[in-house]
């Protein structure tokens, strides 16, 4: 009698998956002291387990040596647009209890729902608020409960009438983060209960989640750069992008941004292992690890493009389009359901692919936005888990990426010229001094102060800023602009924000001639906003 000898699966698995964990985990942690990241923890789920997470480094600079500062795969970190996903599950729940549908007008189930175009109050529905085809922008961060406006849904959901589109409806691409704010009035109108409430019922607490949308405790504290403007051109001038790739930079602590209004579209707050049992739900179709359903039609709706795109992202990525709270990509024969999230100090990563050959989930999230290595994490599990052939060059992108700072050269000429005195204030800026107003968006306030020129903007303090006249070509960077155009067409653009990179947000202020102020993002207008002339 002859007896084959095998060595079963399981051990075949295990030291595979072994191997793949001590590469990440070395990896990692060089990468962590080498740049000096604050703190970074990840999860990684395969067949749909958790077969790895852990954390590195710490919470808080400002804490070092203290108890209970270790960043670990538990410690509560905001997950930013990651967020989203959430609001599309919550909104599944609503869909599964026939109390929403998703392709029938929204104003059916939400009869006091109004926009500013009459054809898009009437029929608007919700995989147009999911998938980023509404044609609204809407720049939510003006709308933030940490400055104590607009706090109530009704606030947020009279403003909707006063929002401009920025392109056509359902033509377009137009990442809307107060359409999930939108979404969340939905659900809370239709559900009789708070956003927050309805989702820790209907999904934390089903997956066993510790989440919350509240920032304070024990959560990572986000880091950014801490340069004057001298100190900036010293660290980074002359630097070439191999040296600037490996460079630690100097950091600070920042304040905690508590998101937004309801924490929809980027405020829930949660760590690895809890984002290691969302993700594992997203790749069970919904389904909790115990069998339980928790949310609906992952498969069907959720991770299926409504808003296509096609864009190659370079070598083997293509960008497929968005499904609802998650973006579609495809490397290869392998199709990847991923998003990304950001805010001021904090970045965060979700993917996952759930081909036949292939179940692969991951989470990365960092308290630091100025570096590089969460993303280089999440690519290096990636490559590993994918065939060589596409891996490697993956790989060798992420690792030779040569833009630790976007638009770095421009900043740093920007800097000299200020730390220079070559800024002076526009000699028409008396011309457009004043207060300048929109419904939704609040007041606008340009003033002098001796030589300087300022604007501020009510729900948005972090705006209050003096404005610097840089080149015309440079108006469409991430720091903030302020253009004034002359009548004969040209004009000279102002910066609003302070010459540390820490500070760059990204608002474009267009003062026109008619009186009135354009707030743009990249190309597209938000608001214009109207002087007063009483």
């Amino acid at each position: 009698m002859l007896v084959k000898v095998t060595v079963k699966p399981s051990e075949k698995q295990q030291k595979s998956d072994t191997d793949l964990i001590n590469s990440i985990d070395a990896f990692v942690s060089a990468q962590v002291e080498k740049r000096g990241i604050p703190g970074l923890s990840v999860a990684i789920i395969k067949d749909n387990k958790r077969i790895f997470s852990k954390g590195w480094g710490i919470k808080s600079i400002d804490r070092i040596g203290e108890p209970n500062n270790e960043m670990t795969a538990d410690t509560p970190i905001v997950q930013c647009s990651l967020s989203k996903s959430f609001v599309a599950g919550a909104i599944s729940i609503l869909v599964n209890q026939k109390k929403l549908e998703w392709n029938t007008p929204l104003k059916t189930f939400v009869p006091d729902l109004e926009f500013s175009d009459e054809y898009v109050t009437n029929n608007i529905n919700l995989l147009d608020l999911l998938s980023h085809r509404s044609g609204f922008l809407g720049n939510l961060r003006a709308f933030s409960s940490n400055h104590g406006y607009l706090k109530s849904s009704d606030q947020l959901f009279e403003s909707l009438k006063h929002l401009e589109m920025s392109k056509d409806f359902r033509n377009s691409y137009v990442y809307s983060n107060y359409m999930y704010v939108l979404l969340s009035i939905i659900i809370e109108k239709v559900s009789g209960v708070s956003f927050y409430e309805f989702v820790k019922v209907n999904i934390f607490e089903p997956l066993g989640m510790n989440a919350r949308y509240e920032v304070e405790g024990d959560s990572a504290e986000p880091h950014d750069l801490d340069y004057s403007p001298e100190e900036f051109l010293e660290a980074y001038k002359g630097k070439s992008p191999e040296e600037l790739f490996d460079f630690k930079p100097k950091l600070c602590v920042i304040p905690r941004y508590n998101c937004y209004q309801n924490g929809a579209p980027g405020g829930i707050v949660c760590s690895a292992n809890d984002m290691a049992k969302w993700i594992q739900c997203l790749m069970n179709d919904g389904k909790a690890e115990d069998g339980t359903q928790v949310i609906y039609d992952v498969n069907k709706v959720l991770t299926k493009v409504h808003n296509a795109q096609n864009n190659q992202l370079g070598g083997v990525i293509k960008f497929v389009g968005d499904g609802c709270g998650l973006v579609i990509d495809q490397i290869d024969k392998y199709r990847i359901i991923r998003h990304t999230g950001g805010l001021p100090g904090i970045t965060t990563y979700l993917t996952y692919t759930n081909n036949t050959d292939l179940k692969l989930g991951l989470y990365v999230g960092s308290n630091s936005k100025h570096h590089r290595v969460a993303l280089d994490a999440l690519f290096y599990a990636l490559a590993t888990f994918l065939h060589p052939e596409a891996g490697k060059p993956l790989m060798d992108s992420v690792l030779t990426h040569k833009a630790p700072l976007p638009g770095l050269a421009s900043l740093i000429s920007d800097i000299e010229k200020y730390t220079q005195g070559d800024i002076k204030i526009h000699p028409r800026f008396d011309d457009f001094m004043g207060e300048y107003t929109h419904p939704a968006y609040g007041l606008v306030t340009i003033t002098k102060h001796e030589k300087e020129g300022y604007l501020f903007m009510t729900r948005e303090p972090e705006v209050n800023r003096t404005l610097y006249p840089i080149r015309q070509n440079q108006h469409n960077l991430n720091p903030s602009a302020l253009s004034f155009y002359e009548d004969s067409g040209k004009f000279e653009t102002y910066k609003v924000g302070t010459c540390t990179a820490g500070s760059i947000i990204s608002w474009n202020f267009v003062i026109n001639t008619d009186d009135t102020i354009s707030l743009v993002y990249k190309t597209d207008v938000v608001a214009t906003f109207v002087k007063n002339t009483v």
